[in-house]
């Protein structure tokens, strides 16, 4: 429920941006990994952030309310 802005990150040493979704079997296969990422770098400073840019018509699954759903599920520490 909240909104980001690349202003969001500025004090970020570095920033990973991953594309993903709900659908896709490889974002499926490696949703841990990118939350031990996420946790291992951010005492450098680093900052991992998921985008989903998939249209939501073409792909129910990738919905706003659908993509908070399986962060929660898949327990994302990350935005």
């Amino acid at each position: 429920g909240k909104r980001y802005s690349l202003s969001s990150f500025r004090d970020a040493r570095a920033l990973t941006v991953v594309f993903m979704c709900n659908h896709c079997p490889y974002v499926v296969a490696v949703h841990e990994r990118l939350n031990q990422l996420a946790r291992e770098h951010q005492a450098a400073g680093a900052v991992l952030i998921g985008i989903n840019s998939n249209d939501e018509i073409e792909y129910p699954d990738d919905s706003y309310p659908n993509m908070v759903k399986t962060a929660r599920e898949w327990g994302l520490v990350f935005p």
